[in-house]
């Protein structure tokens, strides 16, 4: 049971650090990758997506169910402090061993900053946030396609 129960906090945690890494990069206005090359950036987030869930029905749910939670944040306008908060809150830090969560705050932390310097601190933009719903929506799409 400890085990399954590790295995599964491994895979939500894994989860977040692949979507977040979706998020950033398709936020990078320097290169403007998702918005020049749709499709590239959508067949690599399947990709990415299926080959992390392999043929476990309940991963693919439960990427699905982060990334509806992290789709379901972004009505009404957001900050990054909040994406930041709605990823920190997903994640059974009192579950992880030490250096999981460590590694795993370094990482969020590494990815607001990064945000922070590319995209500014307040509300995201009308543009970043419809790019961060259509990464959410091509991983929810691929999770489904997984089940």
């Amino acid at each position: 049971m400890k085990n399954c129960m590790r295995s599964c906090i491994k895979s939500i945690v894994v989860t977040l650090i692949a979507f977040a890494s979706l998020v950033a990069v398709s936020l990078l206005p320097g290169c403007a990758l998702i918005d020049d090359n749709p499709g590239t950036v959508k067949a690599a987030v399947y990709v990415s997506a299926l080959k992390y869930i392999g043929e476990d029905a309940d991963k693919a749910q439960r990427v699905e169910q982060t990334a509806q939670t992290i789709l379901s944040g972004l009505s009404g306008g957001t900050t990054i402090d909040q994406l930041d908060g709605r990823l920190r809150a997903l994640i059974p830090w009192d579950q992880l061993d030490m250096a999981d969560a460590i590694l795993l705050h370094a990482l969020l932390t590494e990815l607001r900053s990064t945000m922070v310097a590319t995209i500014g601190e307040g509300l995201l933009s009308p543009d970043d946030a419809v790019r961060i719903e259509r990464v959410a929506r091509w991983v929810i799409d691929a999770a489904r396609l997984a089940q």
